[in-house]
């Protein structure tokens, strides 16, 4: 413990290493680069429920986050938990769609193939349409026109599809813009945090990194050799004088106390037998009513402040008391040692992310990636548009070359399938993005609930090494915002835990030390200019307490209990006697100790002058003749015999009441404590005088303490020794005051004193306690997750969701292509007879046709003969001419 305590003025502060100034400045610079141009905003309330709908139902649980991170030993092998296949099966349930549709796209590339590669392909739309256009027409060969309805029709579905996109692309914009902002964000205050854990934020908080400094040095301050042990050592004792006075004067008035509100005293009893004697004690409640406003008034003068400063500063000073104060500055240091540690890491972390302008290059993709699929989506409808256009424009190819079906097959071919890789994409893309902000949802389930305790479990996996519950406390109070809750202090957090007992460096350091000597040197101070004001023997309180103890004597007011006397055999038959109260013996039931009557002032009784025992003696003759053997006052009788059996009674009762009286005169157990001596011996403090610097027969032991000894009594005894209490207060009194109206005491402790544990204690402590309000802390915590949650992960899932939906309406475009190409393939056969050698319209030999299609039955003998046909009308008036041999031309 010496060792512990000794200064260590050469030792560099070992709660921070050489690095830790460059890491904190760092940190500024981290926050300075990542937020510049950056708006902290608030989300706002329909933006933030929906962030809640999306983040509650995401797939993983917050337990399930907490226990996945509580499994990783480190943060490297965090990232090993989350590429788990299992795991990613959880998060990438958005990516099915991907899936759906690149099967989908093999399905339809594989019906797509020529004959030439895949002779055994079906044609499933071998058929004829009647409502569409997908026919091929020669010319002399009379043609059907697509009917307007389906023209109008294919206008209304691309203008529909087209409004889809343009919502799409919108909400997409606008999910973009959210997600940028809310990581920019996200990426500013979590910068801000760790510089303000480091390096704190004017005015209200000053970082771990000072704090810890300032520790350093208060646990030096309190070291043995230090300037303020040293100092304050030969001013306390230069100033030992004015403690030894309040102890006398504070023993005298707690002497006093104890004397009147000892049971013994108020309710006296025999000193042999321990029966009740039926007395109260009247003046001592109204002594201990009035030692308790002197008691109030002794600590308010003078010299209790000096006092009080002096004693308190000299009890924080002892070397117990110092060491456990350095124990707690230990304790408190440990939570902030490993906090430092932590963000130093994170620190690091966000300053690489920034050199290598991480952030940029993610918001730049994320940017380019929303702005090429949205270009593309509408470059992709622009393409369907010419597709429909060219299957509008089929109906006009008449010649041989079928100009309008080339480009319509084609057109449609590119656009079905370009359109299915591009879906593709896009649902990649999106599937992605939800991916990423289920995963993301995880983790703000955890950041939102965070908690002490649950830090504590998974701290490995964020480099946090918690070695204590103390790091707990620190987050519960600093990070979690509680309502109705006191501001958020950072000493409240940082405690020490001995035997179950949990004492915060708040309660513990600040409280005691900083806000207690505060007060009393502030008291001290606002004294001293007066002095003459705050002196404690000539105050009114006081002078009440001597005058009530000089004009009282115990005997006029040690009066007899009247309901118990009334109860009790036989003194209940004083109410016998038949002249009644005014001048029987009932006066006996209010009678008092002292022999005549006496007069006392208001507040003790209800009445003012109370009999005494000549009185009642004076009555008690109509029953007989005085007994001449007694040497008191009040002397017994012996009852006549004329007396009727009432009158005996009367009479008999009377004699006990002064028997009564005269056993608590000589046989109450009354006491009468002094104070002792180091060798045992009683002293009482009446003789008392000042010597030189110091005091003759004031019963102070060596360590300037008053030990008390009980001391047994008789009545006549403790009647003198309370109204010896008038000179004990006064003499302890007066030297109270005299030795704090000594100005060289007053300017050692209210001027050298003072101004020495302002600039040792007080003031460090103030920097420290001033500079302990954590609340910023938790306001940039707030601040991150908001941006991190309820603005950039809500603008991810909007552009996961609208991405997927983007990717569906361009599905379903190349569908409908597809099954028109489809159909247009599968109705025209597959013979050579178009010259076209890329053609997917290839007419072979063998089609097989519909019965009722009479130009095509003409186009097969046209291609077999390998000559034009001439003009030739099939019609129902002319069907015999259909079964001669047609005239060809030469």
């Amino acid at each position: 413990l010496v060792e512990c305590a000794r200064v260590r003025a050469n030792v560099p502060n070992p709660y921070l290493k050489s690095g830790d100034s460059g890491a904190a400045e760092d940190a500024r610079r981290a926050a300075s680069a990542y937020c510049e141009g950056v708006d902290i905003l608030a989300a706002k309330q329909q933006d933030r429920e929906l962030a809640q709908w999306f983040i509650n139902r995401a797939p993983l649980s917050e337990r399930r986050m907490i226990d996945l991170l509580a499994e990783a030993e480190s943060s490297e092998n965090v990232l090993d938990k989350l590429t788990d296949p299992w795991f990613l099966m959880e998060v990438c349930t958005p990516l099915l769609m991907l899936v759906c549709l690149l099967l989908t796209w093999l399905c339809c590339c594989c019906s797509a193939c020529p004959p030439q590669c895949c002779p055994q392909c079906p044609r499933c739309c071998h058929k004829k349409w009647t409502w569409c256009c997908t026919r091929v027409f020669r010319r002399n060969i009379k043609h059907r026109s697509c009917p307007g309805c389906l023209k109008a029709v294919l206008l209304v579905s691309l203008i529909i599809f087209f409004v889809c996109l343009v919502c799409l692309t919108v909400y997409s914009v606008m999910g973009a813009n959210s997600a940028k902002g809310g990581i920019e964000q996200a990426a500013c205050t979590s910068s801000m945090l760790a510089n303000n854990i480091l390096s704190g934020a004017t005015p209200s908080f000053g970082g771990i990194m000072s704090m810890l400094d300032a520790f350093w040095r208060l646990e030096n301050t309190l070291a043995n050799g230090s300037a303020l042990v040293s100092n304050a050592g030969a001013i306390l004792n230069r100033t030992s004088a004015i403690n030894e006075a309040m102890n006398v004067a504070v023993a005298v008035l707690s002497l006093l106390r104890s004397a009147v509100s000892d049971p013994a005293n108020n309710r006296p009893r025999h000193s042999r037998s321990g029966q009740d004697l039926f007395h109260d004690c009247r003046l001592c409640a109204e002594i201990l009513r009035q030692v308790d406003l002197v008691s109030t008034t002794l600590h308010e003068s003078l010299g209790a402040a000096l006092a009080s400063a002096r004693g308190e500063l000299e009890n924080q000073l002892q070397f117990e008391q110092r060491i456990a104060f350095q124990r707690e500055l230990r304790a408190g240091t440990i939570p902030l040692v490993e906090a430092k540690s932590s963000v130093q890491k994170a620190v690091a972390g966000l300053t690489d992310a920034h050199e290598e302008k991480l952030l940029d290059r993610y918001m730049t993709l994320l940017t380019g990636i929303c702005a090429g699929l949205l270009t593309g989506a509408f470059f992709m409808l622009v393409v369907t548009c010419f597709s429909w256009k060219a299957f509008a424009d089929m109906d006009k190819d008449r010649s041989n070359n079928a100009r309008y079906l080339k480009r319509a097959r084609r057109i449609a071919l590119c656009s079905w399938c370009v359109g299915c890789w591009f879906a593709i994409a896009v649902s990649l893309v999106g599937g992605t993005l939800l991916s990423s902000a289920q995963l993301g949802s995880g983790f703000c389930l955890v950041l939102e609930g965070l908690t002490g305790e649950q830090l504590l479990e998974f701290g490995s996996a964020v480099n946090l090494d918690a070695s204590s519950n103390v790091l707990q406390d620190v987050v519960d109070e600093c990070l979690v915002t509680t309502p109705g809750a006191s501001g958020p202090d950072l000493l409240k957090a940082l405690n020490l835990r001995e035997n179950g007992t949990r004492r915060t460096l708040r309660g513990s350091i600040v409280s005691v030390l900083r806000d207690r000597l505060q007060t009393l040197f502030q008291n001290v101070s606002y004294r001293l200019p007066n002095p003459s004001t705050h002196l404690a023997a000539s105050a009114t309180h006081v002078n009440m307490l001597r005058a009530t103890l000089r004009n009282n004597p115990v005997d006029v007011l040690m009066v007899a209990d009247e309901q118990s006397l009334k109860i009790t055999s036989p003194y209940e038959d004083l109410a016998l006697d038949p002249r009644g109260s005014t001048g029987g013996l009932e006066i006996g039931f209010t009678l008092s100790m002292a022999c005549a009557d006496s007069t006392v002032g208001t507040g003790f009784l209800s009445i003012q002058t109370v009999p005494g025992l000549q009185t009642f003696a004076h009555r008690l003759l109509h029953f007989g003749a005085a007994r001449s053997s007694s040497p008191w006052c009040a002397a017994e009788v012996d009852c006549n015999a004329s007396l009727g059996p009432v009158g005996t009674r009367a009479c008999l009762a009377g004699n006990s009441y002064l028997d009564l009286k005269r056993q608590l005169l000589d046989f109450g157990a009354f006491k009468c404590n002094v104070f002792q001596l180091l060798n045992g011996s009683t002293c009482d403090m009446l003789g008392m005088s000042p010597s030189g610097d110091s005091w003759h027969s004031d019963c102070l032991l060596p360590d300037g303490q008053l030990r008390v000894k009980e001391v047994p009594c008789q009545f006549s005894e403790f009647i003198a020794y309370i109204q010896a209490f008038d000179a004990r207060i006064n003499l302890a009194l007066n030297r109270l005051d005299q030795v704090a109206s000594e100005q060289q005491l007053q300017n050692e402790i209210g001027t050298n004193l003072s101004q020495l544990a302002l600039a040792h204690l007080t003031a460090p402590l103030s920097s420290i306690a001033d500079a302990a309000a954590c609340g910023v802390l938790g306001m940039r915590y707030g601040e991150m997750v908001e941006g991190f949650c309820y603005r950039g992960l809500l603008g991810l899932h909007m552009m996961g969701w609208n991405f997927l939906a983007c990717a569906l309406v361009h599905a379903l475009l190349a569908a409908i292509i597809y099954v028109t190409w489809r159909h247009m393939l599968d109705n025209l056969g597959n013979n050579n007879v178009i010259n076209d050698d890329n053609s997917d319209l290839n007419l072979d030999k063998g089609a097989r046709y519909p019965d009722d299609s009479w130009e095509e039955m003409l186009y097969e003998l046209e291609a077999r003969a390998g000559e034009r046909v001439a003009y030739y009308k099939p019609s129902t008036e002319n069907f015999k001419h259909h079964l001669q041999p047609v005239r060809l031309k030469s």
